[in-house]
Formats: structure tokens, C-alpha cells, sequence
């Protein structure tokens, strides 16, 4: 985690990189870019990234800094075009990558070990069209896209794309909005795409054996329901093994969870389905 001022345009006070330990004890070092940072950490802990998000400067794009468990620097990556604030990056589990949102381009995939990053917005084609949810399989060998985009995911060896063109919009009034997620070697891929029209929405689930789409669901929106008003996103997760599915109800925005209403049901796995024949 990192100090800073909440908003990127009027960064004002010196931003730290702060690492907290479990036995209550923290170490502070002060970053050199003023602004507003994201943090993130792999989980075996051997990768933290501070991005700081400047305002929309293409001159200054800001910087991404990478730490070591140790808390110690590695090295600083300096992004093409300014970082998006407004969305949280995603990093691999064994920090070799990190994926970011870049201001009105698309993504950013940074190479954590050699300070390298690609623009994926050429790759995927997607000139108007905007990712802003990323994750990693659980072996890392596959990426994940969605938000406000076609569902997709990207294999990290060879660079094959796999479209899931269900996620897409189906009407000019409509917003569709995805999350996609994949099991190791993505045996098992799922999404979930909420569907907006004027006050009424949906929650759509695929799953997807390999390259075959085995299941759908529809979800509707019951507006006298006050606990599934609330819940305005419904997410999903793979097992490593893409035996089992975890249906999360999520109350977000942004990636992030609201402050109000029902917020504690954030990310809280309420079902867990093993998939038929897996």
C-alpha cells in the first residue's frame, strides 16, 4: 500500500511505499513521482509494483516501480502513456507480470524481471473498446481480459487469443460489462457478463471445457429484491483443476468495493458448483 492524494491531477504530498509484516511492524520508503499509486503483490510475495498514475501528461506518464521481498528496488518502468487510475492492476502469482490499465489505450503487460512492457491494445484489437479486468490462470500461463470489451484470454507462451464472442453487445442501448476467468492450462474458462439496458440489468454466465461452451445461465435482476439490487456484479472463479466454479456476488465499482449498502459481500464466495463430467 502507498500514500498519496486521492486524486491524481492534484498530487500534493509526499507518496510512500509502505510494507506491512504480520507481526504488526512496517517499512516506508518514499517514492520520487508525486501522485496517486495502486499497489500490488504476488502471492508467493516475491513481487510489489507501486504505478503511479499522474494526470493524462503524455510526457509524463508516470512510473511503475518493482520491489523485491527483500523491499528492495529493482527497477523502474516507464510506461508509454499515462497508467488509468480508475482500475486496479493485476499481477501473476509469481510476479513475473503485471497487467495495467493505460489512459483512453487499452492495456499494459509489464515484464516485472526485465522492466519490458507491450501495449496490448494493437494486439487484441481493440482501438475503441476498453480492458479494464485482467486476471491470471492459477499456472500463469494464461491471461484473462474483459471489461467493457469482447471476453478474451491470451496464452502467455504463444500468444494465441481465444474470443468469446457471446460477451459481446447485442444492441447499440446496450452495456455490456465482462469478467473471465481460467483454470490452469485453461482446461476450464468462465465468464460472467452483466448486460445493462436504461434501469434494468443481467448477469450472464458461460463456461466454456477447452474450446467447447458447455453451459449459460441467465441471471435477471429482481428489483424487489433488495439484497440482489445490491448485488450489481456476479463473479466468478476457476479451481486450478477446472473441477470446481465459485459464484461471487459483488458490489463494485471500478474494481473496487462500495462503502455502502452491502459491501462485506465483496469477492464472498456464496456457491460452489462442481462442473458435470469434470
Amino acid at each position: 500500500m502507498s500514500t498519496g492524494n486521492n486524486s491524481p491531477n492534484t498530487p500534493n504530498e509526499q507518496p510512500y511505499a509502505c510494507f506491512m509484516y504480520s507481526d504488526g511492524s512496517f517499512l516506508e520508503i518514499p517514492l520520487e513521482e508525486l501522485g496517486m499509486y495502486s499497489a500490488a503483490i504476488s502471492q508467493d510475495g516475491s513481487v510489489s509494483t507501486f504505478s503511479c498514475m499522474l494526470q493524462a501528461n503524455l510526457e509524463n506518464p508516470g512510473y511503475i516501480y518493482v520491489f523485491n521481498n527483500d523491499c528492495t528496488l529493482q527497477r523502474t518502468v516507464n510506461p508509454q502513456t499515462p497508467l488509468d487510475w480508475c482500475w486496479r492492476p493485476t499481477i501473476s502469482s509469481d510476479g513475473n507480470f503485471l497487467c495495467h490499465p493505460a489512459y483512453g489505450a487499452g492495456t499494459y503487460l509489464v515484464n516485472c524481471f526485465n522492466g519490458t512492457s507491450n501495449l496490448l491494445t494493437s494486439l487484441v484489437n481493440l482501438d475503441e473498446q476498453v480492458t479494464s479486468t485482467y486476471s491470471f490462470s492459477p499456472d500463469n500461463k494464461v491471461l484473462n481480459l474483459g471489461g467493457s470489451t469482447i471476453g478474451r484470454t491470451i496464452n502467455m507462451e504463444n500468444g494465441e487469443i481465444a474470443l468469446y464472442d457471446e460477451t459481446g453487445s447485442r444492441g447499440a442501448e446496450e452495456h455490456p460489462f465482462t469478467i473471465v476467468c481460467s483454470s490452469n492450462n485453461s482446461t476450464c474458462t468462465t465468464w460472467t457478463t452483466r448486460r445493462e439496458s436504461g434501469s434494468e440489468y443481467s448477469n450472464e454466465l458461460g463456461i466454456y471445457i477447452g474450446n467447447e461452451f458447455i453451459h449459460s445461465l441467465l441471471v435477471p435482476s429482481e428489483h424487489d429484491s433488495i439484497l440482489l439490487n445490491t448485488i450489481s456484479f456476479l463473479q466468478t472463479e476457476v479451481s486450478p483443476n477446472g473441477k470446481y466454479l465459485f459464484l461471487n456476488p459483488a458490489d463494485a465499482y471500478c474494481g473496487y468495493p462500495t462503502t455502502h449498502g452491502y459491501s462485506e459481500l465483496y469477492n464472498l464466495p456464496v456457491l460452489v458448483i462442481q462442473i458435470e463430467g469434470r
